[in-house]
C-alpha cells in the first residue's frame, strides 16, 4: 500500500470516528433535555464538557486538555450510573470514541 493511499484510509477513518462521536454528543444533547429541572447543574456541567470537547477536537494542538475533559466524564459515568442509565451510556460511548481516536 503506498502512502498516499494510507494517509487516505487513516483519514477517513478519523472523520467517521468524529462523526460517530459528533452524533453520540447530539444524542446525550437530547437525553439531558428529558432530564427535569432538579437535574439543572448537572446538565449544564455536562453541556459545558460537550461545548469544551467539541472545541477541542477542532484544535488538534490542544489534547492535554481533552484528556482533562475525557477524566471529567469518567467522574460524570461514576456519578449517573445508577441515576440515569441512558446517559452512563452515553458518556461510555463517548470516552470509547475518543479513546480510538487516541484521546
Amino acid at each position: 500500500m503506498d502512502e498516499a493511499n494510507q494517509y487516505g484510509q487513516t483519514r477517513q477513518s478519523t472523520v467517521m470516528q468524529q462523526e460517530n462521536l459528533q452524533r453520540t454528543l447530539d444524542q446525550l444533547r437530547y437525553e439531558l433535555g428529558a432530564l427535569g429541572p432538579e437535574a439543572a447543574p448537572v446538565k449544564d456541567h455536562i453541556n459545558s464538557l460537550i461545548n469544551e470537547l467539541e472545541q477541542q477536537l477542532q484544535d488538534s494542538d490542544k489534547a492535554e486538555h481533552r484528556e482533562t475533559i475525557r477524566g471529567h466524564l469518567v467522574a460524570l459515568v461514576k456519578q449517573f450510573e445508577q441515576e440515569h442509565p441512558s446517559i452512563t451510556s452515553l458518556l461510555d460511548q463517548i470516552i470509547t470514541s475518543l479513546a480510538n481516536m487516541g484521546v
